[in-house]
């Protein structure tokens, strides 16, 4: 988590310093909360729980935090990143063979790092009410942790990490209220595209493992506090 918002500071200083982004100032710094509700194609995140049964329609939602900043790049564009925080906890129960109770869970963590272009509407209410829309390219980390506790036998499993990450692209739309001294409170809907691959060995089955594919797709609407540096 620390070298990924390392990464993130470091891309924004050297894009800022660099002579050929002269005129490039940054423009804000936003600090907020949305509700992800990630939707699935197909096979989600609980298909190796005890008792999983596919459902059509599935909605894994939850709360993400996030910080953004963005550079003002000329005429309304500007270069904007993000990068936040998202997890879930989903716990699954049922029996193992001679009755043995078990108890399986599945902590999932993903940091979506993002960077994009966004254009800035001039003001749909002068001196109160901005409009913005953009996209770009995100970068999904994830840190899946699974554990299995059996009530009444052998078997636990203390809590094992699965890590990976893969790219994906957001679209996103909102306007921005003005406040007095450069504060503005920021609503916004973002639509995340994305997927990444989760292999499963199945009990007694060591030879073929399953691979799926587990999609990082949906709208998450999102409240923020903006501070403007400069327009």
């Amino acid at each position: 988590m620390n070298s990924i918002l390392k990464h993130l500071i470091g891309l924004l200083l050297v894009i800022g310093s660099s002579p050929l982004f002269a005129q490039i100032e940054l423009n804000n710094v936003s600090v907020g909360t949305g509700l992800w509700n990630r939707t699935y194609a197909g096979v989600d995140e609980r298909s190796f729980l005890i008792g999983y049964e596919q459902a059509s329609t599935y909605v894994n939602r939850s709360l993400i935090p996030f910080i953004s900043a963005e550079l003002n790049v000329w005429q309304g564009f500007a270069i904007d990143a993000r990068i936040g925080y998202w997890r879930k906890v989903l716990e699954s129960h049922g029996l193992l063979e001679g009755d043995f109770r078990i108890a399986e869970q599945l902590d999932q963590r993903i940091v979506p790092l993002y960077a994009g272009v966004v254009y800035n509407f001039p003001d749909i209410i002068p001196k109160y009410l901005k409009g913005f829309a953009g996209g770009g390219i995100s970068r999904y980390f994830i840190d899946n942790r699974f554990s299995r506790k059996v009530e009444d036998g052998l078997g636990d499993i203390e809590a094992e990490p699965f890590r990976g990450n893969n790219y994906g692209v957001n679209g996103k739309v909102g306007i921005e209220y003005l406040f007095p001294e450069f504060v503005s409170l920021v609503f916004e809907a973002r639509y995340h595209r994305g997927f990444y691959h989760q292999t499963t060995v199945l009990s007694g089955d060591l030879v073929s493992p399953a691979t799926q594919r587990v999609d990082l797709a949906g709208l998450e609407l999102g409240l923020a506090v903006r501070y403007t540096i400069s327009y």
